[in-house]
């Protein structure tokens, strides 16, 4: 648990927990709730080598309280990333 890895009090305002799916265990308070998400990405292939990449720079999705958003980025070999996808 988190607890076990402070050495001291921390105070502060807010708190982000980072921890994926093991955040409820690493959770000391018992009024917060976390509703993990899984998340896949989708790579799309160029047809051909030789052809242009669609992309040159990365798109951003505004988050929601659903979901952090999608994003969609150029690979270093032209192809295409989207993701992370929203699976409860």
């Amino acid at each position: 648990p988190l607890s076990r890895l402070l050495q001291s009090p921390i105070l502060t305002q807010h708190l982000v927990n980072c921890t994926g799916l093991t955040a409820p265990h690493n959770s000391t308070k018992t009024d917060l709730r976390f509703k993990p998400r899984r998340g896949d990405y989708l790579l799309f292939r160029r047809p051909d080598a030789s052809a242009t990449p669609p992309l040159s720079r990365p798109i951003g999705a505004v988050p929601t309280p659903l979901a952090r958003g999608v994003y969609v980025w150029p690979t270093v070999h032209g192809d295409v990333l989207c993701g992370p996808t929203n699976v409860e």
